[in-house]
């Protein structure tokens, strides 16, 4: 049986910094869809961008970076580098994500962070 996040968590207290990770292999715009009552109560989302896999459950692109929107910074994380790179904001990422293929041809995959804010990764004092 399938539940949406918000039904799940929604009247949870979650003691912060919230992380959430997201990898269902293409049902990743389905699953944000189901949680966008929590978006406020989550301070990290660790999500994969898989074109083929989006496109083979349903989706496009276009729709993963619609659903994105809601988070205001976000960053492409690749484990070969030695530092997490700096937040952009989410029109930036999305602007990047748009140069890769997404018709779904080539295998690829990007691990992609959307935050909360511009600290969300800031370790509190």
């Amino acid at each position: 049986e399938g539940r949406r996040l918000d039904g799940v968590l929604g009247s949870s207290k979650l003691t912060r910094p919230v992380v959430l990770k997201i990898d269902t292999q293409g049902s990743e715009v389905h699953v944000l869809k189901g949680a966008q009552g929590l978006y406020s109560k989550i301070d990290v989302i660790i999500i994969e961008y898989w074109p083929y896999g989006l496109l083979r459950l349903g989706s496009k692109p276009e729709d993963f970076f619609e659903v994105i929107k809601q988070y205001p910074y976000g960053l492409i994380y690749e484990e070969e580098e030695n530092e997490i790179p700096s937040p952009m904001p989410i029109v930036d990422l999305i602007k990047a994500l748009k140069k890769f293929p997404a018709d779904g041809t080539e295998a690829f995959h990007l691990d992609i962070l959307l935050l909360g804010s511009r600290d969300s990764l800031t370790p509190s004092a």
